[in-house]
């Protein structure tokens, strides 16, 4: 027994021994989890954590053969036992959320691998010191080598093992080879699958860096390509394991990330004793937490690389795909990826088997022998699958869960011609595994019931057919088990005998249908009078019980139902589609209720009860059967069954999920109408079906598509209810086809997953905007392009945008591109510069942006019209869009870091607020990530880096803190933070000031401009908190929001302490006031109360009027009263433009224009009336305009 040797006033105390035969102390443990094997460290969690916020474990037992793990015990369970209830509180939740962060944390610190840390005597003893005769292998950056390593953990083991050891000689990339070295022990350390190569531990001593892995007996795929050791059955088994461990990484739900590997090929492929592959290779691999591109220097094995990568630099797991293609076709052809030609070039297998596949002529690269041993359609599939993940355009390729599907079926399917002839004996389960796993059918099992049977939910061993289709199962006996969750439906016995009918057809369909949306018969009973069927499982439920469920807090995004649809006519589009000689299938009872929900909501149809074989196009029947609402009212009136029947009853459930209610839900039952159908006939014929949507989808937003609309895409939802309403014809005849169906329905889908081009504008309308790009209309440029200033129509005027275009076709600028583009759809904030568009065709790349009035603030850095209380509005706004790219994105999980935060790169509006722009730069990283920093080549700016950025390349959001510092000297100071002198010497304004600091001297920093408006205490509060961001400890600085609270202080002060002394001195004492200090206490103060006051008192639509102007920048510049003056006394609007009436010199003819019109204000300001310019008369001796007739409000 190991015990844990750790103590804690947090940690529960070692109850007792395990092996003592105390029965009570087993029960005092709330989880025994048996072991399969032992590794190199015992349980998914190592011994070694120990943790306030982590469970505790309390010891283990392997007596016996029997490995068992004893936690403490935790009294109120597991937290998703609560989610649906309202049993905690908000504060409960925010507490747990810490606690939860706090044990991710401690996870997460690199220091804890050093329990696998692994002795370099140990290593060296078990490869005989790395003996010439135990090398195995060789690779860019070292050796492999085989030995024998005993393992002390517990009681010793001696396991065979594979050590990588890593090239000290390579000195010139040692930095390099070491990170490749951590990303792979991180990587081994966190992945767990069977398919994966299994991690033992490390050595990071006296300069040696090796990686310790189990020895793979057969070594690498590569070396079995052109071999006739491997047939083709072995062959479609490595290939299906190899997917599933890609998959795994790509995919799945049980860890938090996703993980690119960015280096498959046949030698990272291994092959254990029983040929099962392992994957591995893990050392340039990235974890990424979202299904994005990252951008990263092009690495790989040449032949494999994606196109994609190489020209773009973004990499992506359809990057894996492509190279996972290039090992199907290695395996196919039975030769290398690269090969090199008698004159030495290079010649590459993925054009050459692509061009075979699309000759159709692939026999011709194909080892005769080989394809003597190969089913036709298990070849088709296979090759087909290959072909696919070659495609050049990433999006066309299928991801890895699709691709383990369709090799499955080449497998199922060979191992079908090797072994003809097969019963469904392998699918039978007794009765009395099945009365065990329920506890004879206890109630408390029990899911559903129905008119035929109960459903139960147990836990039981059954048939695995996907073990199955990657191996040669000789014997019954042999057959694979798989212990699973399943749903077992016992058919009630009936006089009818329909029951029993309905059991054997059950089997029989399931049995022969054979389709990802066609639900799987696990197993059967039929001993004694039991008749008894085991589906797997469905994870979320039949589609009734979602849409029944009225406390059903989740909700289907508008997508996911589109794709429910098409996983059910899928389904329904291959049991009528006759194949191979089989009879077609009408399901017969197709409606909600039969509809499973699995992982990731993918739709199954069940219940084949009812079903019929039909050769022929139509059945006739007098035995009606189905559900009523769903039922064909042509089959229901004369009995005629056809495929279109399943169509009618598809209708109906296509229109419960487009309005979220089932079909004989009781709004649907009035007088004259009865259920969903009848409903939707009418509102049809009335022109308000969109009226019934479901109010869920109308609200609804899509995090991962460009949109600016709430809600559903309006063609998409056009093009859905258009074909659901063609399914309930009332004829059969005017029903569509289920291929027509299909084609609707994914034209529904690419709709609303294209939702994005909202936001695209076309190239021809931005060069008319920007007058093809004149020069007269560009207003700025940098590394990334020029920007260009425009004029948009928009409805009886123009919007004015900025138009950034893209330098060059590839490159850096491109992903700058990409990035902003991100950043700026997915995060929305006032202080963020908003996206108004984009353009991405004929190689040009251009981001349309918000136009902001006064342009960059570096402009105004030693403007002294820019008063200090404005200044310090400025630094606020800043400091709250940082707070929001650092802090308040806490529900998408992550951080941005901007990593150009500068003067040049904060814009201010006519109205002075500031909005922070360019993210050409930035990363988005996630928020509990295992390091707190990201490892990067320097970019920025130079005078606003971080200079332990620069220093180390190590970057954290405390990164833009410590720039943004720079950026509030700046404002304080009135100048740029890097000046170059005539001499070349260069002026960091960032040391001038700590200089300055240091020495007490901060008055003779502060620009002149506005040296006599700061009061004290707002100066030295500003400095403190400003000179805070400049600490050359990082974890010294403050955070985004702090920065906030001390600038809101510092303003505050101003405020507080000007208005006393305006207050003071014109009141008690005018007399000891001059005036140039009235006329400075004038602006100061007179400029905020001017906002304050005059601002409530405007239009509300004021500045969208201001803005149809020609000339709007003129506004900008004026007091809010003003521009309450100019409104009262009155606006022209004239085809478009906005005309003073002081400005027209012929404002009498104005009453000749019957399409203008006028606008007035009210003396208060709040209302403005739209006027007929007719009904204007204009007084030339006051210069006023006075309406003579009623008017309407507009």
């Amino acid at each position: 027994m190991m015990l844990s040797h750790y103590r804690h006033e947090h940690l529960v105390p070692l109850l007792g021994n395990l092996d003592d035969g105390s029965e009570h102390m087993r029960h005092d443990f709330e989880k025994e989890k048996r072991l399969k094997s032992r590794g190199d460290y015992f349980g998914d969690i190592p011994m070694s954590f120990r943790h306030e916020h982590l469970v505790c474990l309390l010891g283990y037992s392997d007596d016996g053969g029997e490995n068992i793990l004893a936690y403490e015990y935790l009294p109120n369970k597991s937290l998703d036992m609560y989610l649906s209830s309202a049993t905690l509180s908000w504060i409960q939740c925010l507490k747990i959320y810490i606690r939860v962060a706090r044990g991710l944390e401690y996870l997460h610190n690199p220091d804890y691998y050093v329990h696998l840390q692994i002795p370099l005597q140990d290593i060296a003893s078990a490869t005989n010191n790395f003996a010439i005769e135990n090398l195995v292998g060789k690779g860019e950056f070292g050796k492999f080598y085989k030995g024998q390593l005993i393992l002390r953990s517990g009681h010793e083991s001696l396991i065979n093992i594979v050590a990588r050891r890593l090239d000290r000689s390579n000195g010139g990339r040692h930095e390099y080879i070491k990170d490749q070295f951590w990303t792979e022990i991180s990587m081994l350390f966190r992945l767990k699958h069977q398919n994966l190569v299994s991690f033992v531990g490390f050595c990071d001593e006296d300069g040696e860096k090796i990686v310790i892995t189990k020895y793979a007996v057969n070594g690498s795929l590569d070396k079995y390509l052109n071999s006739p050791t491997l047939t083709w059955m072995q062959r479609l088994r490595i290939c299906v394991d190899a997917a599933r461990a890609l998959n795994y990484i790509h995919y799945d739900t049980r860890h938090n990330f996703r993980v690119i590997h960015r280096n498959i090929k046949s030698s990272t492929i291994l092959l254990d004793e029983n040929w099962d592959a392992r994957l591995s290779g893990f050392e340039l691999s990235t974890a990424t937490r979202r299904q994005r591109f990252v951008l990263s220097p092009v690495c790989g094995t040449f032949g494999y690389l994606d196109p994609v990568h190489t020209e773009t630099g973004s990499v992506t797991q359809k990057s894996d795909v492509y190279a996972f293609g290039v090992v199907l076709f290695e395996v196919l052809c039975g030769r290398k990826a690269q090969i090199y030609s008698k004159d030495n070039r290079p010649e590459y297998l993925a054009p050459l088997a692509t061009k075979h596949y699309e000759d159709k002529s692939l026999d011709e690269i194909i080892d005769p022998d080989l394809r003597k041993q190969m089913d036709r359609q298990s070849l088709s599939i296979f090759s087909h699958t290959a072909y696919q993940c070659l495609n050049r355009q990433r999006a066309q390729r299928p991801n890895m869960e699709d691709v383990v599907k369709t090799l499955e079926k080449a497998s199922q399917l060979q191992w079908k011609h090797e072994n003809p002839g097969e019963n469904l004996e392998h699918l039978k389960i007794q009765l009395k595994d099945i009365v065990l796993a329920t506890e004879n059918f206890a109630d408390t099992y029990c899911i559903g019931s129905g008119a035929y049977g109960m459903v139960y939910i147990a836990e039981l061993d059954h048939f695995d057919s996907k073990s199955w289709s990657a191996r040669e199962w000789k014997n019954k006996d042999e057959l694979p088990k798989k212990r699973s969750s399943v749903a077992i439906k016992k058919i009630i016995s009936r006089q009818d005998g329909e029951g029993e009918q309905g059991f054997f057809a059950e089997i029989e369909m399931l049995t022969s249908c054979k389709h990802k949306n066609i639900v799987s018969l696990l197993g059967f009973c039929d001993e004694g009078p039991h008749l008894i069927l085991v589906y797997e499982l469905a994870s979320n439920g039949s589609l009734d019980d979602f849409l029944g469920n009225t406390n059903n807090i989740t909700t289907l995004l508008w997508k996911q139902r589109i794709k429910v649809c098409l996983g059910i006519a899928c389904g329904l589009n291959y049991l009528h589609t006759t194949m191979d000689d089989k009879e077609r299938i009408i399901h017969c009872d197709i409606k909600s209720g039969n509809i499973l929900l699995y992982e990731n909501w993918e739709a199954k149809i069940a219940d084949f009860g009812l079903s019929r074989f039909h050769p022929a196009s139509t059945v006739n029947t007098n035995n009606i059967a189905g559900t009523e609402v769903y039922l064909d009212p042509e089959y229901l009136k004369t009995g005629k069954l056809k495929k279109e029947s399943d169509t009618y009853s598809f209708g109906v459930v296509m229109f419960e999920l487009l309005c979220g209610r089932l079909a004989y839900d009781a709004i649907y039952n009035t007088d004259n109408d009865k259920g969903l159908p009848s409903i939707v006939r009418q509102r049809f014929s009335e022109g308000i079906c969109m009226d019934m949507v479901d109010p869920k989808i109308k609200e609804e937003t899509d995090d991962n598509i460009f949109t600016l609309n709430r809600g559903p895409n309006q063609n998409s939802l056009d093009t859905f209810s258009k074909i659901a309403y063609q399914c309930l014809a009332e004829t059969q005849a005017e029903r569509p086809t289920m291929e027509a169906v299909i084609k609707e329905l994914e034209k529904a889908l690419y709709f609303q997953e294209n939702n994005k081009d909202n936001l695209k504008i076309s190239l021809e309308a931005i060069k008319l905007a920007t007058q093809n790009f004149s020069d007269s209309n560009c207003i700025g440029g940098g590394g990334f392009g020029k920007a260009y200033k425009g004029q948009v129509p928009h409805g009886n005027g123009h919007n004015i945008i900025v138009a950034k275009r893209l330098k060059g076709r590839y490159g850096e600028g491109e992903n700058q591109f990409l990035t902003e583009l991100e950043i700026l759809f997915e995060y929305k904030h006032e202080k963020v510069i908003g996206l108004a568009g984009y353009c991405d065709e004929m190689n040009e790349k251009i981001i349309v942006y918000e136009y902001t009035t006064r342009g960059s603030l570096d402009r105004y850095l030693n403007d002294d019209g820019l008063m200090w209380m404005k200044r310090l509005e400025i630094c606020i706004d800043v400091a709250r869009g940082l707070d929001f790219l650092h802090e308040t994105s806490i529900v998408k999980q992550e951080v941005v870091i901007h990593r150009d935060i500068k003067s040049s790169n904060i814009l201010l509006n006519w109205d002075w607020k500031a909005k922070i722009t360019d993210f050409g730069l930035s990363l988005i990283c996630p928020m509990y990530q295992e390091v707190d920093y990201l490892m990067e080549h320097v970019t920025g700016t130079v005078g606003y880096v971080d200079p332990l950025y620069m220093d180390t390349g190590f970057l954290t959001k405390e990164s833009d803190i410590y720039s943004f510092g720079v950026v509030l000297f700046e404002i304080l100071c009135g100048r740029l933070a890097f000046i170059q002198h005539r001499d070349n010497n260069p002026q960091f304004l960032a040391r001038l000031v700590k200089d300055k600091l240091d020495k007490g001297r901060v008055e003779e920093m502060v620009f002149e401009g506005i040296k006599k408006q700061i009061v004290p205490e707002s100066l030295t509060t500003f400095c403190k908190i400003a000179y805070q961001c400049l600490h050359d400890d990082r974890e010294k600085r403050p955070t985004a929001r702090e920065v906030i609270l001390q600038l809101e202080k510092a303003l505050e002060f101003q405020k507080t302490v000007l208005k006393f002394i305006y207050v003071w001195s014109w009141i008690s004492k005018p007399e000891y006031i001059n005036r140039k200090q009235k006329s400075f206490l004038q602006s100061g103060w007179n400029m905020q109360e001017d906002y304050e006051v005059w601002e409530p008192k405007l239009p509300a639509d004021y500045k969208q009027i201001i803005q149809m102007s020609k000339s709007s920048e003129i506004y900008s510049d004026k007091m809010k009263k003003d521009i309450y003056d100019m409104f009262s006394q009155g606006i022209l609007v004239q085809e478009g433009k906005v005309v003073r009436h002081e400005d027209n010199e012929k404002l009498r003819e104005v009453q000749g224009v019957l399409t203008s019109k006028l606008w007035l204000s009210k003396v208060d300001g709040k209302k403005c009336h739209m006027l007929p310019a007719k009904d204007v008369l204009y007084d030339s001796s006051n210069d006023k305009f006075f309406n003579w007739k009623p008017s309407t409000e507009s």
